[in-house]
């Protein structure tokens, strides 16, 4: 039997900081508490972050029928639209973490470096 989805239900006005907070602790040299992950920790490559948002906008937009528009928060009524890992939010800290991942000496990667021969 497929799992019924209740339309009226909607993720957290605050839920693109935890897909943040996700990201984060997986990949980022950075824990949430601000200090510093000790060398001997694992940290997700940004090749991995990326996935990991991948998976968020599959699941936000496929499968719970929020599209790929864009998070909105609607100032008035506290109330929220859209997909929240296309957050605003989201893509700022994903630009970050990309740009600490390459000053730590991660090889930057990039769609357009794959190519079919």
């Amino acid at each position: 039997m497929a799992m019924q989805l209740d339309p009226t239900v909607r993720p957290p006005v605050d839920a693109p900081w935890y897909i943040i907070a996700w990201i984060m602790e997986g990949c980022d040299e950075v824990k949430l508490d601000g200090s510093i992950k000790a060398l001997a920790e694992h940290r997700g490559t940004y090749a991995h972050a990326q996935k990991m948002r991948a998976s968020m906008t599959y699941a936000f937009g496929r499968i719970h029928g929020m599209g790929s528009t864009p998070w909105v928060l609607n100032d008035a009524t506290t109330r929220a639209s859209g997909n929240p890992s296309m957050s605003e939010k989201v893509a700022t800290y994903m630009i970050s973490l990309k740009n600490r991942k390459v000053r730590a000496g991660e090889a930057a990667t990039s769609a357009r470096a794959i190519t079919t021969v």
